[in-house]
C-alpha cells in the first residue's frame, strides 16, 4: 500500500469516528398532558362571577403527576368550535402545587369556555391539552317601555313600544313582545304578539294594532330568552 493510500485510509477512519461521536442524540417524544375543568354554576346574571377549577397532569412512572406553574388560558366563545383568534374574552391563571388551578371572573355573555394548558419554553417536553365546558348562560339586563297606547278612529288600539338591551348584547332569537290587557289592572290576558325592528345600539321598536273596544289597562311584556336575556315588563297605561 502506498503512503498516500495509508494516509487516506487513516483520515477516513478518523472522520467516521468523529462523525459517530458528535451525532446528536435522538430527542425524547413530548409527554402528553391532561386538562380537566369544571364550573361552579351554569347560569348567572351579567356582572356576576363564576369559578373555574381544574388540574393539569402529565403521565408519571406511577400515574398522573400534577404540572405546577402551568399556564392555563380560558376563552369565552360562541360555540363548541371555539376559535382562539376571535373569542369574546380571554383570561388566564397559573397552576399551583399539584397542578391545581382556580380562576374567578364575570363572563360578559352566554358562551362556552375553552380551557387550554399552554406549555412555556421551559415546558417544551410537554404537549398542550384543552377541554371545553358546557354552555354558561349569562342573562343580560333588558328594559321595556310603551311609547304610545291610543285608540284609532276605527276603534282599534295602537300599541307602540321599545325593548332594549343596555349592554348591547342581544339574544340570538325570540325577540317578541306580548301585548297584555286587563280590565281591572290585576288579571292580565295576552291579546297580541309582535316582532320588533332594530333601531340602534341594542334597542328595538314595535307597533301593533289590537281590536279591544273595552276600556282598561295595557302593558307590553318581553319574556326573555332561556339562556341569554332576562324578561322585562313595561309600565301600565290606562285607556278608555
Amino acid at each position: 500500500m502506498t503512503r498516500f493510500r495509508k494516509f487516506a485510509t487513516a483520515a477516513l477512519g478518523a472522520l467516521v469516528v468523529t462523525t459517530l461521536a458528535t451525532a446528536p442524540a435522538v430527542a425524547d417524544s413530548p409527554v402528553p398532558t391532561q386538562l380537566t375543568a369544571s364550573v361552579d354554576t351554569m347560569a348567572v346574571d351579567v356582572g356576576q362571577e363564576i369559578t373555574v377549577t381544574g388540574r393539569i397532569t402529565r403521565q408519571g412512572e406511577s400515574g398522573p403527576v400534577g404540572v405546577p406553574g402551568g399556564r392555563v388560558v380560558i376563552s369565552l366563545c360562541g360555540g363548541l368550535a371555539c376559535s382562539t383568534l376571535s373569542p369574546w374574552m380571554n383570561t388566564e391563571v397559573y397552576a399551583s402545587m399539584g397542578g391545581y388551578f382556580t380562576k374567578r371572573f364575570a363572563p360578559p355573555r352566554t358562551g362556552f369556555l375553552l380551557v387550554q394548558f399552554v406549555p412555556s419554553a421551559a415546558e417544551a417536553d410537554l404537549l398542550p391539552s384543552s377541554t371545553t365546558t358546557p354552555q354558561i348562560s349569562v342573562f343580560q339586563e333588558s328594559i321595556h317601555g310603551l311609547s304610545a297606547v291610543v285608540r284609532e278612529a276605527d276603534g282599534r288600539v295602537q300599541v307602540s313600544g321599545m325593548i332594549g338591551f343596555p349592554a348591547e348584547v342581544v339574544p340570538p332569537s325570540g325577540l317578541v313582545a306580548r301585548i297584555e290587557f286587563s280590565a281591572d289592572g290585576v288579571a292580565w290576558t295576552t291579546l297580541a304578539t309582535t316582532g320588533v325592528r332594530q333601531l340602534r345600539w341594542g334597542y328595538y321598536l314595535y307597533t301593533v294594532y289590537v281590536v279591544q273596544p273595552a276600556s282598561g289597562y295595557w302593558r307590553g311584556v318581553y319574556d326573555g330568552h332561556p339562556t341569554s336575556a332576562k324578561p322585562a315588563t313595561s309600565q301600565v297605561v290606562h285607556l278608555v
